[in-house]
């Protein structure tokens, strides 16, 4: 009688479990036998040595890079490490388009299609959706609409997505003067699994949630939506996209505004770029609301929607 894959799988871990329990005891936590952590106070001497090699980079150029690779991830494509057969080798490097870039691309597509509706046939509606590069959207699910092996790497990839994010958490943190209490990891089935950077001295609970994450959140859904409709206005020129993205920076502006100004850190403004006034040294960040404004100005002036009168009757 032959035992089927997954049973072999689950009594593995079983075994794994029980075996890491005996030879850590308290210093590994096992919740329900089905994922275990382990968590340490050592983590900030194994960061330090990394946080020490970003020291002397100024706050400025470290912010241009993550918000260069944040926007190239975000709008364009994320390059990735794709495995290949033997006979393909040389080509291990590949793109995955970014959502927002396929989002755009699907929007420009639907909305070129629903303006000449009128005039083609459904068929042809069809055709040109494909033609315009649409893309479907297809839930995850292994074994129907995506391989199991295929399904694993990608939890594995989040794993790994993971662990790198609560690094730089941590290597973040100590370059502009914290201090970590502790880090640790977390595995689930073999298949989950991740970490986690607890920062101490800078964060302090309260009952409730304050305003200004209110603000940054409603800041940072403005953002995205702006990025999206540009991009869409990048694929597909057309003059609605081009009057969202206007009334879309301004309401970027004005909420990224309100948040900096309801952190209750000292804010120092400059021609586009802030300082920010709090724990540690003082942050210089590139200000993105003055970004915005001068794009809605911009575009704007190119719309018709601003004149400037010149001398003269």
């Amino acid at each position: 009688m032959s035992i089927s894959p997954l049973i072999w799988f689950v009594v593995a871990w079983f075994i794994f479990v029980g075996l890491v329990k005996l030879a850590f005891r308290d210093k590994v936590k096992v919740y329900y036998y089905v994922a275990m952590m382990v968590r340490s106070s050592g983590v900030e001497g194994f960061l330090r040595p990394l946080a020490n090699l970003i020291s002397g980079v100024p706050s400025v150029l470290i912010f241009i890079v993550v918000v260069a690779f944040f926007v190239v991830a975000m709008v364009y494509a994320i390059p990735v490490l794709i495995p290949m057969p033997f006979q393909v080798l040389g080509y291990l490097v590949g793109l995955v388009p970014s959502f927002i870039r396929m989002l755009g691309i699907n929007l420009a597509a639907t909305v070129s299609v629903l303006m000449s509706l009128h005039t083609i046939t459904t068929q042809q509606a069809a055709t040109q959706l494909v033609e315009n590069r649409f893309t479907p959207a297809t839930p995850l699910i292994p074994g129907v609409t995506i391989s199991v092996n295929i399904f694993l790497i990608i939890l594995i990839a989040i794993g790994i997505s993971i662990l790198i994010h609560e690094v730089s958490h941590g290597i973040v943190a100590l370059r502009y003067g914290g201090r970590i209490k502790s880090g640790g990891a977390f595995l689930s089935l073999f298949i989950l699994y991740g970490g986690f950077v607890e920062v101490d001295g800078s964060i302090y609970w309260v009952p409730y949630t304050p305003f200004y994450i209110y603000a940054w959140r409603f800041a940072s859904i403005m953002f995205l939506l702006w990025i999206a409709v540009l991009v869409i206005y990048v694929i597909k020129p057309f003059r609605t996209a081009d009057l969202l993205s206007i009334i879309l920076a301004v309401m970027f502006a004005a909420s990224n505004y309100v948040y900096l100004y309801s952190i209750g850190a000292r804010v120092v403004m400059y021609p586009l770029i802030y300082v920010l006034y709090t724990i540690g040294k003082p942050l210089t960040f590139i200000d993105m609301g003055q970004v915005a404004l001068i794009y809605a100005l911009w575009r704007a002036f190119k719309n018709g929607l601003i004149k400037v009168r010149r001398g003269g009757k």
